[in-house]
């Protein structure tokens, strides 16, 4: 008897995995490649931002200018430090 074989496909392409697939049909649309760009150089900028523009960060945060008071607590004062008592009320 003779061995009949099964055919066998020549060329059949192997299935994508998906990102090959997603990359396949995103790389094609050059509008979406141009903005995956941009996002990324925005987020590397970001990201180095500090090495790019170094910044000496002053202490003029931590302490309110000239020793003054600034905002709604110099308009009432320190209120916990004084208890009201009937004296100051008149």
């Amino acid at each position: 008897m003779t061995e009949v074989s099964e055919p066998v496909i020549a060329g059949a392409p192997k299935p994508m995995t998906p990102l090959q697939e997603f990359w396949h049909y995103f790389h094609r649309n050059k509008g979406a490649v141009i903005g995956l760009v941009y996002i990324v150089l925005m987020f590397v900028i970001a990201i180095g931002a500090e090495v790019i523009a170094p910044t000496a960060r002053p202490s003029s945060f931590a302490k309110p200018c000239c020793g003054r008071r600034s905002g709604w607590r110099a308009a009432v004062g320190n209120l916990s430090s004084a208890p009201m008592t009937s004296a100051a009320i008149s």
